[in-house]
């Protein structure tokens, strides 16, 4: 959901002639105590997010059609993070965004 309402935002921005660069911050609220899930199920070894909001790292799309999920990496490397992960398991080792079937 975030990577497809990310490319809504942009989209709209550049229809709307504003110019890049674009900066992205995202923050969740009620994050105090959700552990990192797929598919409604907790992941192996998670822990809960111990704090709320959770502010993320923003980001800055340099031009009006990034690569979305290679943008968001650090946003999602802290979500897996605050869980208890070093980072998401969603991006191969060379940073590429291969996301895992559930």
């Amino acid at each position: 959901m975030l990577t497809e309402s990310v490319r809504a935002y942009l989209g709209q921005l550049t229809t709307l002639g504003v110019p890049p660069p674009f900066v992205i911050l995202v923050a969740a609220t009620g994050t105090k105590g959700a552990y990192i899930s797929m598919r409604n199920q907790a992941v192996h070894g998670s822990s809960t997010i111990d704090h709320d909001p959770l502010i993320l790292p923003e980001v800055i799309a340099e031009d009006e059609s990034p690569d979305v999920p290679q943008l968001l990496k650090p946003v999602f490397d802290a979500i897996w993070n605050a869980g208890g992960y070093p980072r998401s398991p969603n991006y191969d080792e060379e940073g590429n965004w291969k996301p895992r079937s559930a």
